[in-house]
């Protein structure tokens, strides 16, 4: 006999984690201020290029958690079939349904420019209004994270609707794909595939320099001397 009641656990762990994480305003904030410039949104990671927050689910957070932005006030039911089991729930009366809307204005601060420290992605834009159209997203962050790409250091460049310049966001799953040992000869998933600084030519020359070096330290000495069985001296 146990004294946790049947197939609880679990779900009750969650339920924490989401009203922390809830509570704490990082899971709306995310998905309000990833957006880099007219409903535009990077592709990072395993996302894909034109992924954008699902306005249905917009409109719920919206009005659950004040966030107070107007356009997603203006969402409507009709044609919306990506996800049956959301449209359901907005069709008959939810949580949102009691709550009215709210408007809140966005200090210049908040409008020009977001930041996520945990993910290491910073978004700057132009005010509304503004002649300049132009908005960047930078990935830092780290190569540890999950469905990691090498991707550290690339940038979206987005001019009015339009990529300008971008990461290429996922590709197709295949067998082996988060198999450690072919995952990064995938092109768009290794650093060959992003959008990231080019080293300077001097620095590549030193990296080059150090693994050599680094394989001639690692090769077994010939005759007691110092030649290799490569041929290295």
């Amino acid at each position: 006999m146990t004294d946790k009641p049947a197939g609880f656990g679990h779900p009750s762990h969650k339920r924490e984690i989401w009203a922390q994480l809830l509570e704490s305003g990082a899971y709306d904030s995310f998905l309000k201020n990833m957006e880099i410039n007219e409903g535009v949104f990077p592709a990072i990671s395993d996302s894909g290029v034109g992924s954008m927050p699902d306005q249905l689910v917009m409109f719920y957070l919206n009005r659950n958690f004040r966030m107070g932005v107007d356009k997603y006030e203006d969402t409507s039911l009709l044609g919306k079939t990506s996800d049956n089991r959301i449209c359901v729930m907005m069709v008959f009366p939810n949580s949102s349904s009691i709550n009215s809307p709210v408007h809140r204005e966005k200090k210049e601060d908040e409008q020009l420019r977001s930041f996520f420290d945990l993910s290491g992605v910073l978004t700057v834009r132009p005010l509304a209004n503004s002649n300049c159209r132009m908005g960047v997203t930078i990935k830092g962050g780290n190569n540890m994270e999950h469905h990691n790409h090498n991707d550290v250091g690339s940038y979206t460049v987005v001019l009015g609707r339009e990529i300008m310049a971008g990461d290429p966001g996922s590709i197709p799953y295949t067998a082996n794909i988060f198999n450690t040992k072919y995952r990064y000869t995938y092109k768009t998933i290794g650093s060959y595939g992003h959008p990231e600084k080019v080293r300077p030519l001097s620095q590549i020359a030193l990296l080059l320099q150090r693994r050599v070096s680094l394989k001639r330290q690692s090769l077994p000495v010939v005759n007691g001397n110092k030649n290799r069985k490569t041929g290295l001296s």
